[in-house]
């Protein structure tokens, strides 16, 4: 077996969690969270650490046009609610 140990992941996003003035979090929160802790685990090799990073980088532009998608079709909906 291999990849990101789902401990791991719970950590960091419980990391994101308990931030000072954090009363929710997004998935960029929980992705910049993942990515953060790739430099204090000590189980990844460092081409490990890179693929992985390369893997955040693919999640955050597909997150970014997901996203960029909802927002341009509720801006048309609403466009066509008014007329």
């Amino acid at each position: 077996m291999d990849g990101i140990s789902p401990r791991f992941v719970i950590n960091r996003i419980s990391s994101s969690l308990i931030r000072p003035n954090t009363t929710c979090i997004n998935p960029i929160d929980v992705l910049r969270a993942i990515k953060d802790g790739f430099d204090t685990y000590s189980s990844f090799k460092r081409e490990d650490r890179e693929k992985l990073d390369n893997l955040i980088a693919d999640v955050r532009r597909e997150y970014d046009e997901i996203a960029r998608n909802d927002v341009q079709k509720a801006f048309l909906c609403r466009s066509s609610r008014k007329r």
